[in-house]
């Protein structure tokens, strides 16, 4: 039998966490966001600029199945999120890199507009 429980956001905002337990794909994440943060400096793009938005695992951007180890990240340029929620945001300054965490590998897909 399968025991599933489901968590949902208590009044102060606590959710129950197990510190010490392995949690494999946060962990594959933060590698893909690594890699993909180290290769940005190799292209003149300062990491700090640029803020993670979205990040994809299994597929590439056009939606193809590339495997468990294949992430699609995409970063935006700082300046254009607002810093409040009623801001606009800017569009286009975008990066989309792609990661392979077998070859250890991140690389530049495309830009926004």
């Amino acid at each position: 039998m399968v025991e599933l429980t489901i968590y949902r956001e208590s009044k102060g905002g606590d959710f129950p966490r197990d510190e010490g337990a392995y949690h494999p794909t946060s962990r594959e994440c933060e590698e893909a966001i690594s890699l993909a943060e180290a290769m940005l400096p190799t292209i003149d793009i300062k990491p700090e600029d640029y803020k993670l938005i979205e990040a994809k695992n299994l597929r590439d951007a056009a939606g193809v199945y590339r495997g468990p180890q294949f992430w699609h990240l995409t970063f935006k340029a700082r300046y254009l999120i607002p810093s409040t929620p009623k801001g606009m945001l800017g569009a286009g300054g975008e990066i989309f890199v792609a990661v392979d965490l077998t070859e250890r590998r991140a690389w530049v897909t495309g830009y926004g507009e």
